[in-house]
């Protein structure tokens, strides 16, 4: 690969982890809103249910939103080289405030945006509720367990909180959904390419 492939791709790559980072920190106040509610859920002795269902489908609208931004970072970044290619200078900008710069470089209107994303709707809904499911099972696995040892408040919820963690739901570092981000916005962020390059 000659030197400017590889700067190419090392610029792909910035845009799809700042779609990534972007993602995170908006996923950070669901975090720690989820692990209010699982503790609280777990003082009250109600069932988590409603706590995961809101942040599944917080989550999910994070997902779609990524995946949107990803598509249309892909179909910009496709456009410049273009732009490049012809001779056409084109104004480049940092990612965020990414979708209305990169649409207006992508050429995409709202109607174009609005059949982007339920285009990734599905995917976003599929994949935020194996994601959850997957940590409410453990999760809801270790709060079996503490309620079969009898543990106090305290200490419950002190293990309730290293569930949350080792689920890769924690406040500093959600892994699990970061994972779930950068994959879901690569898939996204490369099907642009492909579609914008054919």
């Amino acid at each position: 690969m000659n030197r400017a492939a590889k700067k190419r791709v090392m610029a792909m790559d910035a845009e799809r982890e700042a779609v990534v980072d972007i993602a995170k920190r908006m996923t950070r106040p669901v975090i720690v809103q989820l692990r209010r509610g699982l503790i609280e859920a777990f003082k009250d002795g109600r069932k988590p249910d409603k706590v995961f269902a809101q942040a599944r489908k917080q989550i999910e609208n994070i997902t779609n939103e990524g995946m949107l931004a990803a598509h249309v970072a892909a179909t910009a970044n496709t456009a410049r080289m273009i732009a490049k290619v012809r001779g056409i200078k084109l104004d480049r900008t940092a990612l965020s405030p990414m979708m209305d710069r990169l649409k207006t470089i992508a050429d995409l209107t709202g109607s174009d945006l609005n059949e982007i994303r339920a285009r990734y709707a599905v995917r976003a809904a599929d994949t935020s509720d194996d994601a959850i499911a997957a940590a409410q099972e453990l999760i809801g696995s270790k709060a079996r367990e503490i309620a079969a040892k009898g543990l106090g408040t305290r200490d419950g919820v002190s293990a309730l909180r290293e569930a949350m963690d080792s689920a890769g739901l924690g406040t500093q570092n959600p892994r699990l959904l970061e994972t779930v981000y950068r994959t879901e916005f690569s898939v996204a962020y490369n099907g642009a390419r492909l579609q914008a390059n054919e």
